[in-house]
């Protein structure tokens, strides 16, 4: 009896996986049409290495909304249907990875298109390499840096660091007045600096909180008590946290814990709250805000967490933050009506709103920042969330407009 039910909650689980991919298929793909034509596309993330938690649930995200699209028959451009094809490389989370594999996609398995760049190292270094070759790149580093006028063919499809400071530093201030004194760490990398720097600014020209310590450590480090026994020294109301992988910030939240300190701990890059709490402890990640996006925020997003779960028996919160990349490339590629790489970057540039898997539609922008220069950083909603009981609480979601409102001080 128990094999036979065992059987029936099998088929079931299969059945609802199953019905999940075809509503998502249903989105963002022509349905039906026999594929005929090939598009071929690489995409690079940190497959090992410090970064590897990061890069593998969000490549694992874009493949398998690639999948799905060729399975429901490709997609429409034109009068044309076309299979994606796509080349998985690993760039270790690094400048030196990151250069090896945009030369590899781009002169050994010649891509089309070059869809995803996991962290900023890699992003920084393969930027000017797709440039140099007029290749339209999706950077996925989650720092201001990669963005320039003189990379005209660089795009980043998701939200960064500076946006979600900005979220995040406006809850803060209206919601936890107690606030004053605050401590500031990042990975000692140049997109971890950056994003240090940046929240500082922000800091003084939008607070009135005192910064009483800063320090940085290298990727994969295992002992932050140093670090944390000078930043608890200071009596902080706020440990802020960016750019770190997610192993690297369990440990800062487990250790400074352990070291007493029970104040706010401010995490600005999205990570998987279930790793991060298996490592930590439940009771360790309360008072711990960070900006992860919530399964429900939209019919979209059910589907693509559904379609995840159903194929990889586990949910990661890291499939969330790159879960517009892949249906703004389409909906380029659509808007375009070919899949010439200078008419899709003209669209991309042309000021058209995409629908997005967070809710509100999104938009590139960026011109009037002065770390962008260019409007090829696309704006969507902010999410504002906590770990509470060791889940994710979605407390706010920012929409875009409210995001600019925000920067306007700061934009010419």
């Amino acid at each position: 009896m128990k094999k036979e039910v065992h059987k029936m909650k099998t088929y079931f689980r299969t059945m609802v996986g199953i019905a999940v991919i075809f509503l998502l298929a249903t989105t963002f793909s022509s349905k039906g049409v026999l594929a005929n034509e090939i598009i071929k596309v690489g995409i690079s993330d940190a497959l090992s290495g410090p970064a590897a938690p990061w890069g593998i649930p969000k490549t694992q995200a874009m493949t398998i909304q690639i999948d799905i699209l060729n399975a429901a028959g490709g997609v429409k451009i034109g009068d044309k249907t076309y299979t994606i094809k796509y080349v998985l490389e690993d760039d270790r989370g690094t400048a030196e990875g990151g250069a090896t594999v945009a030369n590899k996609l781009i002169f050994r398995d010649k891509v089309d298109f070059m869809l995803c760049v996991g962290t900023t190292p890699p992003a920084l270094s393969m930027g000017p390499i797709a440039q140099e070759n007029k290749m339209l790149i999706f950077i996925n580093g989650t720092t201001g840096p990669g963005l320039s006028p003189k990379l005209s063919w660089v795009f980043r499809p998701h939200i960064t660091a500076y946006e979600r400071a900005l979220a995040s530093l406006a809850y803060m201030v209206k919601n936890k007045p107690e606030v004053k004194k605050v401590v500031l760490y990042g990975s000692d990398t140049e997109g971890g600096r950056f994003d240090v720097k940046t929240f500082k600014q922000l800091i003084e020209a939008k607070t009135k909180w005192q910064v009483v310590g800063e320090d940085y450590a290298p990727m994969g480090t295992k002992d932050y008590y140093p670090i944390l026994s000078k930043f608890i020294a200071q009596k902080p109301d706020l440990m802020y946290t960016d750019s770190a992988p997610p192993g690297d910030v369990a440990l800062i939240i487990k250790q400074s814990r352990e070291l007493g300190y029970n104040g706010i701990i401010l995490n600005n890059t999205t990570i998987d709250v279930g790793d991060i709490v298996k490592i930590a402890g439940v009771k360790s990640c309360e008072n711990v805000f960070l900006p992860n996006y919530d399964r429900n925020m939209s019919e979209d997003m059910k589907r693509l967490t559904g379609a995840y779960y159903a194929k990889h028996k586990e949910h990661n919160d890291l499939v969330m933050f790159v879960a517009d990349a892949v249906p703004i490339f389409i909906q380029a590629l659509q808007g375009a009506k070919t899949t010439d790489k200078n008419a899709v970057k003209a669209y991309l540039q042309s000021g058209a709103s995409y629908k997005s898997y967070m809710g509100p539609d999104g938009f590139f922008y960026g011109k009037d920042i002065v770390h962008y220069g260019i409007d090829n950083q696309f704006l969507a909603a902010v999410p504002i969330a906590r770990i509470h009981e060791g889940k994710v609480d979605l407390i706010s979601v920012v929409p875009p407009k409210d995001i600019l409102e925000l920067i306007s001080p700061r934009r010419k």
